[in-house]
């Protein structure tokens, strides 16, 4: 049996039954006085498509014929909505709406403040005239602040204005908040469906079958679900599991066999690919591949010199330093840095002469530009020394000696002073880059790996050590040891927000087995944990783009790259916008992060932190007596849960104490659930009942229990 949807229009005279196989659309003819226009007389019915209940009828993009229907929820003030609509949208019209493949309903879930309803109304008030989608476009291309008046009445009237429509018509529309019911009803049906925050998008096959997307994902993950709908193969894209991922701020971009190393320049993101011998250029605004570089198989390290247009790379088991045009990708040879080979005897017990000789082919790893003496050095790791090569010449002008097994370079620019890491002798080399000579060679620790220099600090990983060391760059000697819980691996700087970014190796042979899943973050300042993230896999390199709120995050085995937006996490970290030197939205300014909560249980993606954001943001933020109970209540709480958050890393019974607290405390608030969609009045009156009851739960039955056993004690005297 076909499965079939019918869509009563009370403003079109009449009601379409859509057979989804494709059969003729009829209409049924009604005349205007069975179907009146008021607002009072709107007849509101259910539509159904596949086994998913939504409104009766959103607006449509695209045929009526087409074997997919894309549903969106989405509230016209919401961030994450306006991010979908500007990087996404266009791709999905264009390769499936436009094609026949699939069409899109909007259908709106106003939960942000009254101006979301009004922007809801006003596009049904455009949709009166015809011009729904272009009312529509107009919304998402202006979008300002969370109820900071871009979508008032006026502002809403104006738009009107400016797409040509009858103002006279309109504005009698929106002033009688005409479609008031229909907003309504949309906003019961979303919530109905389990929309709890925008966007949402139920994507429906042909068959019935359903898939959920949740928060502005690429075009990418949309087309692999429709593909899969169309009964057309899966996009290699969306072939790993981490395409579908829950947090909704994070997207997977596939770069091929495998991604290793990460480079930032201007608006790209440039990725090595070893395993397929590419160099995949990303546009950061889209998150689309724009470009693929063809280069050597083994690609590893990137280094790129934007005064020099050029990238400088190398390659496993390779002797040479390879260079490309940075704008066309076009290969400009290589550059030998010597020492192709090395012969090495056996260790066995052979008398000299007899020993067998084993040749190696010797490796360049790290890269770094110093752009004071215009020179690149490159880690000739097998050989144990750092070559500088004339950038102006691509040649190798001469080496640094340094410790066994050297492998990456970082450069403090201000003093001219390059750091090394080697493996083997557990030391990292200071270098005078004036000179190009060893000044020392600093202990950090087992196994140094990466490294990155943050404020005056130098900040090392160890694969076989549970640390991450510090070191004093005026000085350059240690300063101290962050401990964490297992080796730590890939490290990075978000200079925005004064954060270090560490993860964790997966095993070592010294400590065992390792954390997986984990990025640690560490206040640059006090060198204190602050807090964690959950991500898919243990990233190989990590790179910020701290201006644009984005992390960067190889994953080697599946040639992933994950992308996280970094907004959530300024929420849960309880960062201002001072602190963080970005301009967020209201919502995310006033929500506040919950800290002693992230802490307690150990990470943000716990289901309690979870669901302590959801009442937060979709009930209590969403009525304005909350949202001002929110501004005076994060200000007295930022001024002691970070020390209890720091707390509760530092002692695990402490955490656990307070977890038990806690508990209770979260059970009440799943009385704020009972709140109808945002009513003011409603989560007023049950924000006073939970207080009220964690009142009596934590002061007055304490008390009451003090008082009885005292005059109990009291009355046997």
């Amino acid at each position: 049996e076909q499965p079939y949807f019918c869509i009563v229009h009370p403003w079109m005279e009449g009601i379409i039954i859509v057979q989804e196989a494709g059969a003729e659309e009829m209409m049924k003819e009604t005349s205007e006085e069975e179907m009146p226009m008021e607002k009072e007389e709107m007849m509101i019915e259910k539509m159904m498509v596949g086994d998913v209940d939504v409104t009766m009828s959103p607006p449509i993009e695209g045929s009526a014929d087409a074997p997919v229907t894309i549903i969106e929820f989405g509230d016209y003030q919401c961030p994450k909505c306006e991010q979908w609509y500007t990087n996404e949208k266009s791709t999905i019209t264009a390769d499936y709406i436009d094609t026949g493949k699939a069409k899109l309903y909007f259908v709106d879930f106003p939960f942000l403040g009254q101006d979301s309803d009004n922007a809801a109304n006003a596009s049904y008030c455009a949709d009166d005239q015809g011009k729904f989608w272009e009312y529509h476009n107009a919304l998402y291309s202006n979008q300002g602040g969370i109820n900071e008046g871009w979508a008032d009445v006026n502002a809403l009237k104006q738009f009107a204005a400016d797409l040509g429509l009858d103002t006279a018509a309109f504005n009698e529309c929106v002033d009688s908040d005409k479609h008031k019911d229909r907003v309504d009803y949309n906003r019961m049906v979303g919530a109905s469906n389990g929309v709890e925050g925008t966007p949402v998008f139920i994507l429906v096959g042909s068959d019935g079958q359903t898939q959920r997307i949740d928060g502005p994902q690429s075009s990418d993950i949309f087309a692999g679900v429709i593909d899969t709908m169309l009964g057309e193969p899966i996009k290699e894209a969306m072939a790993q599991e981490e395409t579908m991922m829950e947090n909704e701020s994070r997207q997977v971009i596939k770069i091929g066999s495998t991604a290793l190393w990460v480079e930032i320049s201007g608006d790209k993101v440039y990725v090595s690919n070893p395993e397929d011998g590419t160099i995949i250029v990303i546009d950061k605004k889209t998150n689309k591949v724009v470009n693929t570089i063809s280069a050597i198989k083994g690609i590893g390290v990137l280094e790129i010199v934007e005064d020099k247009n050029k990238i400088y790379a190398t390659a496993i088991e390779n002797p040479r330093v390879y260079v490309y045009d940075l704008m066309t990708g076009k290969s400009l040879g290589s550059i030998d840095i010597g020492e192709a080979t090395v012969t090495q005897y056996s260790k066995g017990d052979e008398t000299y002469g007899n020993r067998e000789y084993v040749t190696f082919d010797t490796n360049a790893i790290g890269l770094a530009y110093n752009p004071n003496n215009e020179l690149l050095y490159a880690v000739h790791s097998t050989v144990d020394h750092v070559n500088y090569v004339d950038t102006n010449t691509d040649t190798n002008l001469g080496h640094i000696a340094v410790g066994r097994t050297p492998l990456l370079i970082t450069i403090d620019e201000s003093r001219n002073i390059g750091y090394v890491t080697n493996v083997e002798t557990n030391n990292v080399s200071v270098l005078d880059l004036e000179s190009n000579t060893l000044i020392k060679n600093l202990n950090t620790g087992f196994a140094p790996d990466q490294l990155i220099i943050a404020n005056d600090r130098l900040y090392v990983s160890h694969h076989a050590s549970p640390h991450v060391s510090v070191v004093d760059l005026e000085t350059q000697s240690i300063e101290t040891e962050i401990q964490l819980k297992a080796p730590t691996h890939a490290i990075a700087f978000d200079e925005n927000r004064n954060i270090v970014y560490v993860t964790y190796l997966p095993e070592s042979g010294i400590t065992g087995k390792g954390f997986l899943n984990m990025v640690e973050f560490i206040d640059a300042k006090s060198n204190k944990v602050i807090g964690s993230m959950d991500i898919a896999a243990n990233p190989f390199i990590v790179a910020i783009d701290g201006a644009n709120s984005k992390l960067y995050a190889t994953i080697i085995k599946d040639g992933n790259l994950i992308v996280v937006d970094l907004k959530q996490q300024d929420i849960d970290l309880g960062l201002t916008t001072t602190q963080s030197e970005i301009t967020q939205s209201e919502s995310e300014d006033e929500g506040g992060g919950c800290l002693i909560a992230t802490a307690a249980y150990g990470t943000e993606l716990a289901p309690q932190v979870q669901f302590l954001r959801e009442i937060r943001d979709n009930t209590v933020m969403s009525t304005s007596s909350g949202a001002a109970f929110m501004s005076g209540f994060n200000q007295l709480y930022y001024s002691f849960s970070p020390t209890i958050a720091d707390m509760e890393r530092e002692n695990p019974m402490f955490q656990e104490t307070v977890r038990a607290f806690i508990t209770p405390m979260i059970s009440t608030l799943s009385i704020m659930t009972l709140a109808d969609n945002g009513s003011e009045v409603e989560v007023l009156g049950l924000g006073i009942s939970v207080i009220a009851l964690n009142l009596g739960m934590y002061i007055a039955a304490p008390a009451l229990i003090g008082f009885k056993v005292h005059k109990h004690f009291k009355s046997r005297k």
